[in-house]
């Protein structure tokens, strides 16, 4: 049996990537897609990446959480800058 690698997503970190890479892109209504498409895309790419090499691998998305946690108390600038 073959070892598994585990990879952890930054979803946060992708969202955010995301909107800031892609021009603005918009729905009819005007609400803001950029991030999303970006996002999924991303996703995508990796899981096509991995099934093109024959990976069998574990993937899990991780998000910050909203309010502050024990990371802004170890480092008061976490986030400072999203």
């Amino acid at each position: 049996m073959t070892a598994k690698r585990l990879y952890l997503i930054d979803g946060s970190g992708y969202i955010f990537r995301a909107f800031h890479a892609l021009p603005p892109m918009t729905r009819a209504d005007g609400t803001p897609v950029n991030a999303v498409y970006g996002y999924a895309s991303m996703l995508l790419k990796l899981l096509d990446d991995l099934r093109e090499h024959g990976a069998n691998e574990l993937i899990a998305v991780v998000f910050d959480a909203k309010r502050a946690t024990f990371r802004n108390k170890i480092y008061e600038l976490y986030k400072a800058h999203r």
